[in-house]
């Protein structure tokens, strides 16, 4: 197994862009319900990482389902979220460690990185499009 941990930023954006170094500022439902931008962020980190997206990318990308040889895609899918991917998060200290199951620890450190790779990737396009729309 091998595994890596992710920090949550948190952005400026908004009113609390403007007001500099004052830090974030979140929305009364924030507030309310006791989530901050920070564990919503951890929620979309975890979203992005057991998307069926970035799955077929991994599971394409290291030619896992050779190994594997499901005769369904979806199977292949199930097994990569199920036990191959290992996706823990600390909301007191805005975290996330992300992990790998694999008979070969080097790929397993590879399919690690590729994933921290491509979830900061999508997270970037999804932060391109909000701001868009």
């Amino acid at each position: 197994m091998s595994n890596a941990v992710v920090k949550a930023t948190q952005k400026s954006s908004g009113l609390s862009g403007l007001l500099g170094g004052f830090g974030e500022i979140g929305s009364f439902e924030d507030i309310a319900s006791g989530t901050t931008g920070s564990s919503k962020e951890l929620a979309l980190y975890q979203e992005i990482l057991f998307s069926r997206r970035l799955a077929v990318e991994t599971i394409t990308r290291f030619k896992l389902n050779e190994e594997w040889e499901y005769n369904y895609f979806d199977d292949a899918i199930n097994n990569f979220q199920k036990n191959t991917l290992l996706v823990s998060s600390n909301k007191q200290s805005n975290t996330m460690s992300i992990g790998a199951y694999d008979e070969n620890p080097a790929r397993a450190k590879e399919i690690v990185d590729f994933l921290i790779e491509r979830l900061n990737e999508i997270n970037v396009e999804l932060n391109i499009k909000n701001a868009r729309n």
